[in-house]
């Protein structure tokens, strides 16, 4: 039982909850008058529970491709069944929307039609072609920030985090492409790597961080964040992306690549302490 316990706590992919959890929290402080706790929280729960039954569809369709990428996984791992994870991943969506219907709005019912559709037909028709599951992907983390700022009753609030989101994410998914490489191939996917190369890939990877060492300095530029902002961003956000852009032109290994894919993981925290930051 403490087996699968954990089997389906690693399906949440917690990490990845925590950064939509936090995602919620930075957009709430964006607001001059802080929304309530209650509907902070249930934007919370909606958003974890969305992205929970994504990851669980997620596993389930990449079971055979997991064996070698990830045999660590729980369904490749035998700890659970793909049945089990269907399931848990239709409760985690039927959650989310049961805690949903005291706070919808028009727009963010919106939001949330989309990003279920997506979510459902990610793994098993976005995710093997080309750049579109990369897109995919980066546009439902984005899209968290317009969520939230929808529900607390202004969505202009989640522009510049949504966009800082989806680039960050974009130049982080053709790196785990990079480093899915062998998994995907022998499993006939399509992905971006595959079709025009590592190094092309590396090339696209290093453009999409250039847009971001770019894009993190507008928001300072039009006056919407402060001087915490820009010094935080700068020693948090742009120093570690020049690194990032360095290890991405000397790796060559399956191991380089998840390093990086890390540290970007990390970064896009960064991001969000900056932007929070920005308000003072």
């Amino acid at each position: 039982m403490i087996s699968k316990g954990s089997a389906f706590f690693k399906i949440l992919r917690p990490l990845n909850i925590f950064q939509s959890a936090v995602a919620v929290i930075i957009t709430a402080t964006l607001f001059a008058n802080i929304p309530p706790l209650s509907i902070i929280l249930l934007g919370i729960f909606v958003t974890a529970s969305f992205l929970g039954g994504g990851n669980a569809i997620n596993d389930y369709f990449d079971a055979e491709i997991d064996q070698i990428n990830r045999p660590g996984r729980p369904i490749p791992s035998g700890r659970l069944t793909k049945q089990e994870v269907m399931l848990f991943s239709a409760l985690s969506f039927s959650a989310g929307i049961m805690a949903f219907i005291p706070i919808a709005t028009t727009i963010s019912t919106l939001i949330l039609v989309i990003n279920l559709v997506l979510l459902i037909l990610y793994t098993p028709m976005l995710k093997p072609t080309a750049f579109w599951g990369n897109l995919t992907v980066s546009y439902l983390l984005g899209s968290t920030f317009l969520f939230s700022a929808e529900i607390f009753g202004e969505l202009q609030k989640g522009t510049i985090p949504a966009i800082l989101a989806f680039l960050f994410n974009l130049a982080r998914e053709l790196i785990k492409d990079m480093e899915d490489l062998e998994g995907d191939r022998k499993n006939h996917l399509r992905t971006l790597p595959i079709m025009i190369g590592p190094e092309s890939s590396k090339k696209i990877s290093a453009l999409f961080i250039v847009i971001i060492l770019a894009f993190c300095f507008v928001p300072y530029s039009l006056q919407i964040y402060g001087l915490w902002y820009l010094l935080a961003v700068i020693f948090s956000v742009e120093i570690p992306l020049l690194f990032v852009l360095y290890l991405l032109r000397i790796s060559n290994e399956k191991r380089d690549y998840s390093r990086i894919s890390n540290i970007m993981k990390i970064l896009v925290f960064c991001g969000l302490i900056s932007i929070y930051l920005g308000k003072f």
